[in-house]
């Protein structure tokens, strides 16, 4: 396998490589294209992805204390002072705002809302066991899963934020099938999903969304398959065509894709 001795599969690349095999690579794998040759571009956090991990961190946090201290969750501003922190940590090399974010001031102020609505309506009823802990899996030769869910509860709960929510079970089967393989047993996949929303619009409440484990877990382990062969393919071949582009991918855009106008794709919809 060349140079690489292991190659590492994120659980958050899976429903990614399905949406664009193209992208993830350039994106989460880039030292592969430099191998072959090829230079991705190099794009700053986007500020739906930075506030996200502000909020993550709000609940990490509430969490964290309500498993040491029983129903302690602490302070809304000592939970949103860890989210900012994250928030800052997140751009500080630049980030891509979005009408919904333009600014700074406007972001700091819906991870503040954000997460105070997870705080009062998620991590009140939940009784964590395994908060953020990163577990490691061979998956075959030369290809290692690793990933930390969010929250072990009875079951296996995932917070996600965004203009949009989107399909993320197989990212669920591979924390599934990484629990499994460490002894913990989990009952149930429960994606909480808060919208990010503009300043001018009420904050919706949360949603909780259940996933079925079968069929996360069947998709997660084609996926991992789909990628684990076209990366070897690639290896041998150099050949970009190995890994399926979608031009008609809501992240197919310069603003998301670091192969997007380079010699990696050409087959996005032009800008004139």
């Amino acid at each position: 396998m060349t140079c690489f001795d292991t190659i590492t599969i994120r659980p958050s690349s899976g429903p990614s490589y399905n949406d664009c095999a193209l992208r993830t690579i350039a994106k989460a794998y880039p030292f592969l294209m430099r191998e072959a040759g090829y230079e991705p571009r190099q794009l700053p956090s986007s500020v739906g992805a930075a506030v996200g991990s502000g909020v993550h961190r709000a609940g990490e946090y509430s969490l964290k204390l309500k498993m040491e201290n029983g129903n302690n969750i602490g302070t809304d501003s000592d939970a949103i002072d860890a989210a900012i922190a994250e928030f800052d940590e997140r751009i500080e090399e630049g980030v891509i705002w979005d009408e919904t974010s333009p600014t700074r001031n406007v972001a700091e102020k819906q991870i503040g809302i954000m997460a105070k609505i997870y705080r009062s309506r998620i991590a009140q009823k939940l009784t964590p066991v395994i908060i953020e802990q990163r577990y490691e899996l061979e998956f075959s030769p030369g290809y290692v899963i690793s990933g930390q869910p969010d929250v072990v509860t009875d079951g296996l709960r995932d917070t996600k934020t965004g203009v949009v929510r989107r399909a993320n079970g197989v990212q669920y089967g591979n924390y599934f099938a990484l629990l499994k393989s460490h002894g913990i047993s989990v009952a149930s996949i429960t994606e909480d999903y808060i919208q990010r929303v503009s300043l001018n619009r009420p904050q919706p409440e949360p949603e909780s969304h259940s996933y079925d484990i079968k069929a996360c877990v069947r998709a997660a382990k084609a996926t991992n398959n789909r990628m684990v062969r076209d990366i070897n393919s690639f290896l041998e071949t150099g050949d970009l065509n190995t890994f399926t582009a979608n031009p008609a991918s809501m992240m197919c855009s310069e603003r998301y894709c670091p192969a997007h106008g380079t010699e990696i794709c050409k087959i996005h919809k032009g800008s004139n």
